[in-house]
């Protein structure tokens, strides 16, 4: 990724920012915002985290959290309407994953970045 332009800036607001030479606008900015207010809350990033080894079910991750059926559904819909994840139904089971590799690479970029020394 490039550095930030500073003549990118204008007066505080970011009108559009070059990265690999492709201009960022503000409707970009406003929905990676709102992706990365999907992953601030823990039992969100807890999910996510736990969804980057298999899918799972709810009720698995019902009981790998401790959590109530309906808080854990309830966090899903979140991810889902960010696009963090996704699901399928297999019988009367829903399976959820991550919703493609641009996701597991932007949770292993953090967690690499966290145990760099």
């Amino acid at each position: 990724m490039n550095d930030i332009d500073k003549n990118t800036i204008d007066k505080g607001t970011i009108n559009k920012i070059a990265i690999d030479k492709d201009p960022i606008d503000k409707d970009t900015i406003k929905r990676a915002t709102q992706l990365f207010k999907a992953l601030g809350d823990q039992t969100r990033l807890s999910i996510v985290t736990l969804l980057l080894t298999k899918e799972w079910r709810v009720s698995d991750l019902q009981n790998a959290l401790g959590m109530e059926q309906s808080a854990v559904s309830h966090q899903l819909k979140t991810l889902k309407i960010a696009r963090l994840v996704k699901s399928r139904r297999k019988g009367k089971s829903v399976y959820y994953s991550l919703d493609d590799q641009h996701v597991m690479d932007l949770l292993h970029g953090v967690y690499n970045h966290l145990t760099e020394d």
